[in-house]
């Protein structure tokens, strides 16, 4: 079977100049291979590169992959929506997470 194509997000990555991504580039390739597994992994997350504004007010374009985690309980499926954010300093930091309330 031949390998999916990485998401958009993961092929930006390794952007250079003015639309690059802020990651390391010793780890972009590992970056791409999260990803890569990741949106092979859970369909319904969607791997972007956008624009992430810190509690200080300042911006940066970081890779994001968000969409929604099917889990199943007591025999019901849900779809939690989801946003997960790769930090700069990615690897070997965890990517902060949320869980949005679903729109009612």
């Amino acid at each position: 079977m031949a390998p999916s194509p990485p998401p958009p997000a993961a092929s930006g990555a390794h952007q250079h100049g003015s639309s690059a991504l802020p990651y390391a580039e010793d780890v972009k390739w590992l970056i791409c291979n999260h990803l890569v597994a990741l949106a092979e992994a859970i369909p319904s997350l969607h791997p972007k590169a956008t624009l992430f504004t810190n509690n200080d007010g300042r911006a940066a374009h970081l890779l994001q992959a968000d969409g929604s985690i099917p889990i199943h309980h007591a025999g019901v499926s849900y779809n939690l929506p989801a946003v997960i954010w790769l930090a700069t300093r990615a690897l070997p930091a965890l990517p902060a997470s949320r869980l949005p309330p679903p729109n009612q």
